[in-house]
């Protein structure tokens, strides 16, 4: 099949691009192409610096604000709570501190309620923390997933699904022109002929998962991302968001565990890939990782409700459905799916990826291809995590249900007795 042109890129998109990716400048070498992309003289590199500062802007100043503003009012007075008696408590710490040098002071400090205290202030932190961090997240990919679905269903999924639907009705109409070749006049011949293109076209169409999913890797843009404003500042944002989620794993490692340090990481490098390789910005490759996304906004809104006391309330078992319905079908079915079908299958078997690209080496295939492997395993370990969460508030539920039972019975035999 003819791969099916592309509309053409307005002027100011193509500037863009000319701009930030430097498709004649690069060199063949990998390593001088990352040093020409992220030089200091650069226009990629002070945009890549400008919304690193950004995320960093951001998490400080944005991100301790919005839950009070988005939350509902039960689960917002509860946080308000959380983060002044925090605020007291640190204050109550550093006047305590202070008067430490004061001997009568520091005896009569009782060790119980400073330990008592102490672990509060510690939990308050990692509230504090995880807050912060979860609402950083949540804006990253309230732009990102979007961005990344717009572009793959815009470049990857309909110029594929319409080269397809072109296909099947040329087809038919050859056909049906071969078969009744001798028949009646040329007009009514004609006629039949593009009946029998648009019946072709509209059963393809409803094929849905033969025209717009099977076949969606052999769209132009599944390797070669096109170089408009979209994909670039996807790319820019993305990789900038992982270079500071790096540093803020590294700055809190006992809040957010390895393995949170260790997704950073991962996206760190596929973003910085996308930046110095042309060919695969946000493609219709990356763009799905990035679709995946979806579910990190409900998945932190649902722990903001879980940790202010919103468990039992209809929200909550709104938005936990709807997390649980997007985290197991984007995350741990259909992404990995759409991407190791067509890619290991052709790559395993057909061998098809492996010669090299006009813009894409071998190489740097292997070395993606490694990347969404960390990826797809880090969803599945997320999956285990958020299961398990789920499976422990069930048990507790349980747990607190049978005692209350318990708690009843000796006022029902008591009741029973008189």
């Amino acid at each position: 099949m003819a791969a099916p042109l592309l509309p053409p890129l307005p002027s100011w998109s193509a500037s863009l691009g000319a701009a930030f990716s430097f498709p004649a400048l690069l060199p063949e070498d990998a390593a001088e192409k990352l040093l020409a992309v992220l030089c200091p003289h650069s226009p990629s590199a002070a945009l890549f610096l400008a919304l690193t500062l950004f995320w960093f802007a951001v998490h400080a100043f944005v991100s301790p604000c919005l839950p009070s503003l988005l939350l509902p009012p039960a689960a917002r007075r509860q946080h308000a709570q959380k983060l002044a008696r925090l605020k007291q408590l640190e204050a109550d710490l550093r006047q305590s501190a202070r008067d430490a040098q004061n001997a009568s002071t520091a005896a009569c400090v009782d060790r119980f309620c400073a330990q008592d205290v102490g672990e509060e202030l510690a939990s308050l932190r990692v509230y504090r923390v995880s807050a912060d961090a979860n609402t950083t997240a949540s804006l990253h990919a309230l732009y990102l997933a979007p961005a990344a679905l717009f572009h793959a269903v815009g470049r990857v999924i309909l110029p594929v699904a319409h080269g397809l639907v072109a296909q099947a009705a040329a087809e038919a109409f050859s056909a049906f022109l071969l078969a009744h070749k001798g028949d009646g006049d040329r007009a009514a011949l004609q006629t039949g002929a593009e009946d029998a293109a648009r019946e072709a076209a509209l059963q393809q169409e409803r094929n849905i998962w033969s025209t717009y999913l099977a076949h969606w890797d052999r769209a132009p843009d599944y390797w070669d991302g096109a170089n408009d404003a979209l994909v670039i500042f996807s790319a820019y944002v993305m990789s900038s968001y992982f270079l500071w989620d790096s540093f803020e794993c590294l700055r809190n490692l006992k809040v957010h565990r390895r393995a949170f340090l260790l997704h950073a990481v991962i996206s760190l490098l596929g973003g910085t890939i996308q930046i110095a390789a042309p060919g695969i910005k946000l493609s219709g490759f990356c763009s799905l990782f990035a679709i995946s996304e979806i579910s990190t906004p409900f998945l932190h809104f649902r722990w903001f409700l879980l940790q202010n006391g919103q468990a039992e309330r209809r929200l909550f078992r709104f938005v936990n459905a709807l997390t649980v319905c997007l985290f197991i079908s984007v995350r741990l079915f259909v992404v990995p799916f759409l991407v190791f079908a067509p890619y290991w299958l052709d790559l395993c078997v057909y061998r098809q990826h492996l010669g090299a690209d006009a813009n894409i080496s071998s190489l740097r295939k292997v070395f993606m291809m490694m990347l969404t492997v960390g990826w797809t395993l880090l969803n599945y370990f997320w999956g285990y995590l958020f299961f398990r969460s789920l499976c422990r508030k069930r048990r507790r539920a349980g747990q607190a249900a049978q005692g209350a039972e318990k708690a009843e019975d000796p006022r029902r035999k008591a009741a029973k007795a008189d």
